[in-house]
């Protein structure tokens, strides 16, 4: 099992870094808290909030599957 990486931030200002577990930690909050700030719900709630006061929590993807999925040959020459 893969651990993902998010990045949180509040408003337009970087917090951290990290997974959603040590994210948590880092807020002093649950991990489904964390993980709602994705969410289609949360984003509803904030409708036009232009303060900039909330938290933003977004997936980083993983480079090394991005690669695989442009050059599928590449993958399959070099496991041959």
């Amino acid at each position: 099992m893969a651990i993902h990486c998010y990045a949180l931030y509040k408003g337009d200002r970087f917090i951290d870094l990290g997974s959603i577990s040590y994210l948590a930690k880092k807020l002093g909050i649950k991990e489904s808290s964390v993980v709602y700030y994705m969410s289609p719900a949360y984003q509803r709630k904030l409708g036009g909030d232009s303060k900039g006061n909330h938290y933003i929590l977004i997936r980083i993807e993983d480079d090394e599957k991005e690669e695989q999925a442009k050059w599928p040959s590449a993958r399959n020459a070099a496991a041959n």
